[in-house]
């Protein structure tokens, strides 16, 4: 995913937290959770901000999160 890609999709669920379902329905929050390994290069604060959503929807298990 592209540094635009991450800066809109940080935007994005700043202003719709629901939007963490579809994320969930597309398969995308463990492509999103590998970004957020130290180290990585598509870590950055979109990466940050995009965790945290995730973290604060009520959508996601911790368990699935982990």
């Amino acid at each position: 995913m592209p540094l635009y890609g991450l800066k809109l999709l940080s935007v994005i669920l700043e202003r719709n937290v629901a939007f963490v379902i579809i994320l969930k329905k597309l398969q995308l929050t463990s492509v999103l959770l590998e970004y957020f390994q130290a180290g990585h290069s598509k870590f950055n604060a979109f990466t940050v901000k995009i965790v945290r959503a995730m973290v604060a929807s009520r959508e996601i298990s911790i368990e699935e999160l982990l």
